[in-house]
């Protein structure tokens, strides 16, 4: 809003900008005055000037993808004592947001200009013996029965990688690229990403935590 008026204000001057925009022409001055001096800031102003570029380094180091609360348990890891309200506030201001999940399934991507080197049948679909041909292929059904609860881990998995990763980065030019992102993601999300229900730590800190429990077991046994 400040850099509105500022762009416009010789056109059409402050007071009137001020007006249609409902803010006192007095914040537009004081903000131009603590541009000049940066002192003249108030100590929150001052701190959350210094938390802004602080909050998104981390957010970039955790692959863009953190939300409010998980930056903001990330951000006291990193030493800063600041509530979770701030990092929204500040989230906001900086422009930055978590990576929301629940994309429209699209399950075909066609692309007339490569070639089909998997399409043996050719639109031929008439056979002449038994077992000459056969074919597959991968639908929805919606059923209010075929609930299964043993992939529903695997489900979320997959579903969570693909947010973070395929429908974020993408469209993906070759296999290769979509390799190499998500061994990436593996990596980070075992040795660096921060999960709710093992008290916001990560997968390998949980894993050294246990192991460090069975040895301090088997020394009092």
């Amino acid at each position: 809003m400040i850099a509105f008026i500022k762009a416009h204000l010789e056109l059409c001057g402050v007071e009137p900008i001020c007006r249609v925009l409902q803010i006192a022409p007095s914040t537009f001055y004081a903000h131009l005055a603590i541009e000049r001096d940066p002192d003249l800031a108030s100590d929150r102003a001052k701190r959350d000037a210094q938390l802004r570029p602080a909050m998104k380094q981390v957010w970039e180091n955790n692959r863009s993808v953190y939300g409010a609360r998980k930056l903001w348990r990330a951000m006291l890891r990193e030493g800063h004592d600041l509530a979770r309200c701030t990092v929204e506030l500040l989230m906001r201001d900086i422009g930055i947001e978590g990576v929301r999940r629940g994309k429209k399934v699209k399950t075909t991507w066609p692309d007339k200009a490569l070639p089909c080197p998997m399409d043996r049948v050719n639109r031929q679909f008439r056979a002449t013996m038994p077992n000459q041909l056969w074919v597959s292929d991968f639908t929805y059904v919606s059923t209010w029965q075929g609930d299964s609860y043993d992939n529903a881990l695997a489900e979320t998995m997959i579903g969570l990688f693909k947010a973070e990763v395929i429908h974020r980065l993408g469209p993906w030019k070759t296999a290769d690229a979509v390799e190499w992102e998500t061994l990436k993601w593996v990596d980070w999300f075992n040795n660096c990403r921060l999960l709710v229900p093992i008290g916001y730590i990560t997968p390998t800190e949980a894993e050294e935590e246990y192991y460090a429990n069975m040895n301090a077991l088997d020394k009092v046994t």
